[in-house]
């Protein structure tokens, strides 16, 4: 740890580089697999103006539940033509504002959830890529719905040189003179020698996904609070659940590893006496759609809010270049930081109900600090 020079006050903790984030993730500092995605686009259609605010997440007192599917029979707002549409726009103009880590670009393509985490973790360069990464193939899950807010999926495999991973991307559009933009994208990859593509759609008469069953979609109105329960319990109890309603695998093993390595109220890997909060904020809608072989997908970020504190007689310390906590919070001492979170997170409900949910987790979080 870098101590500052003693005249600037008393002693401090000072947490290293990105150390109040979740541990995991892959480098994402590689080149792409294939040469840089044309991006002469990116001003065009998707020069996306409106989003949401962010407000402090306060957790949530009942499931939020889902708009979708809104209408099986009548005219929709947004068909599969036009879901292709807005992603194949979308694509080359996200990829070229990731490469140059171009935060006002980033901004204008995404809203709620996903804006937060994506802003967090390209704006610390703990999310970046060397050159767009292609876009190799997409699936497009759109239910029929007659009303706004209308909302799709889109399920596009891309690459590094390294890796192959799936973006599940949820777009949401407001109104009928508002923008397409991005309110979660939930990244996942498999382990070596996985597949990372999700089966397509359930397709309906039209083009249009068909609508989930009524057992699964109960399921999805509550999976998201459980999950986040899940994580609670973890921390609180510092041990992975033996019985969880979840397939208990891969990055989501990975991530309740991390929660539980380090005890609630106790110093956590930074230096800092720590308290963490997981729940399900009001605003983030539940979006599912049907997949073919049967499953629900169901996307709702989950929410964390986590409460640093210094041991007895110290501060924490953000340095001027803002190495330990980001670009977000100012240089200085503080008695206090709270971080806030939106882990972007989608579940495959299996037609089963009983069976173990497969969670598509995002393995990195993206952290917005706040001090006092």
């Amino acid at each position: 740890m870098t101590t500052p020079p003693s005249t600037l006050g008393p002693p401090e903790i000072l947490p290293q580089p990105g150390a109040h984030r979740a541990h995991g993730g892959r480098d994402w500092r590689v080149p792409a697999l294939v040469a840089a995605v044309v991006v002469l686009l990116a001003g065009l259609a998707f020069a996306l103006t409106r989003g949401g605010s962010h407000h402090p997440a306060q957790p949530a007192a009942r499931p939020v539940t889902s708009d979708l599917p809104a209408d099986a029979t009548g005219p929709s707002v947004v068909t599969p033509a036009m879901a292709t549409a807005v992603v194949r726009r979308y694509w080359p103009a996200h990829e070229g504002a990731f490469a140059r880590r171009d935060l006002p670009a980033l901004a204008r393509l995404s809203a709620g959830a996903a804006r937060q985490w994506e802003q967090a973790e390209v704006g610390c360069g703990c999310r970046a890529i060397a050159e767009p990464r292609p876009m190799l193939a997409a699936d497009y899950y759109v239910p029929r719905q007659a009303r706004y807010p209308a909302s799709f999926v889109a399920a596009v495999q891309t690459a590094t040189a390294s890796s192959f991973f799936t973006e599940v991307l949820v777009f949401t559009k407001s109104g009928p003179k508002a923008q397409w933009l991005v309110t979660e994208n939930s990244t996942f990859a498999l382990h070596a020698g996985g597949s990372s593509r999700l089966d397509g759609p359930a397709v309906a008469a039209g083009g249009f996904d068909r609508q989930v069953s009524a057992a699964q979609h109960r399921r999805a109105e509550s999976v998201a609070a459980e999950f986040a329960a899940l994580w609670q319990e973890t921390k609180d109890s510092a041990d992975i659940p033996a019985d969880t309603g979840f397939n208990i695998t891969g990055q989501t093993q990975d991530r309740l590893g991390d929660i539980a390595a380090y005890e609630q109220d106790g110093l956590q890997a930074n230096g800092l006496l720590g308290h963490f909060s997981f729940y399900v904020a009001p605003a983030d809608r539940l979006v599912e759609v049907a997949m073919a072989n049967g499953d629900d997908l169901a996307c709702q970020p989950v929410r964390e809010t986590v409460d640093y504190r210094p041991r007895p007689g110290g501060l924490i310390y953000q340095d001027p270049a803002r190495h330990n906590w980001g670009p977000k919070l100012r240089p200085g001492y503080f008695h206090e930081v709270i971080t806030r979170d939106a882990w972007q997170t989608c579940f495959r409900i299996p037609a089963d109900i009983t069976a173990p949910v497969e969670v598509l987790n995002s393995d990195r979080g993206g952290a917005v600090p706040t001090g006092s």
